[in-house]
């Protein structure tokens, strides 16, 4: 699986993202908000039907070497080198290793996905783009907080982080969940240094791959 380490998302995308934060309304609600539940948004499905599920194509694209299998028909991956983009932690065992949801589902449910059919739930909780392998520790750190609850530990990673959850809330068509947290996008954001842009068009069914590690 190819793999594109970019530095930002293109400028427009994030210049429209930034945008959304600020001025987009709410969708009005019909009915009542339903309590956020994990089993809601269903688990990591084989949606190719190659014996790999979201989580173990997650691993296979954010590992620095080639992986080693638990199962002759590699389903399952033994052993790889990940790098952890919130804190530059290293391991070997993926065991060690969650795949996090960068925005996490409890945010997106918030915003709105709570409305959302169980299919579609489904398909934005094994969104790869939205997904990234990071360490169990940083993850349960992280849980469903907002930009100006936690940002990752390792500095060098705070534009992508916000550059992905600002996309992600751009394609999911999401509001801002709250001014405190465009506050912390747009001052991460201004502090970026723009690059050439990802030609790939983003799109819940078309992603290009996400970061991978330094």
């Amino acid at each position: 699986m190819q793999r594109i380490d970019w530095l930002v998302l293109s400028l427009a995308v994030v210049l429209v993202s930034i945008a959304l934060f600020w001025f987009s309304a709410a969708e009005p609600a019909s009915g009542r908000m339903e309590p956020y539940v994990r089993a809601g948004w269903g688990g990591f499905v084989d949606e190719d039907r190659d014996c790999q599920s979201t989580r173990q194509e997650v691993l296979i694209r954010d590992s620095h070497v080639p992986v080693l299998w638990r199962d002759e028909q590699k389903c399952e991956v033994a052993w790889g080198r990940w790098v952890d983009p919130y804190s530059g932690v290293v391991t070997n065992d993926p065991l060690a290793v969650d795949v996090d949801h960068v925005l996490a589902l409890k945010e997106i449910h918030e915003a709105g996905g709570w409305r959302w059919e169980k299919a579609r739930r489904v398909r934005a909780a094994n969104w790869m783009f939205n997904l990234l392998a990071v360490s169990a520790k940083e993850n349960r750190a992280k849980g469903a907080r907002g930009l100006h609850e936690w940002l990752p530990p390792r500095q060098e990673f705070h534009c992508r982080y916000v550059e992905v959850r600002a996309t992600v809330r751009f394609v999911l068509r999401l509001p801002p969940s709250s001014v405190p947290e465009a506050d912390v996008a747009r001052r991460v954001l201004d502090s970026c240094v723009p690059v050439l842009p990802v030609s790939a068009k983003v799109t819940e069914t078309n992603t290009p791959p996400a970061f991978v590690g330094p």
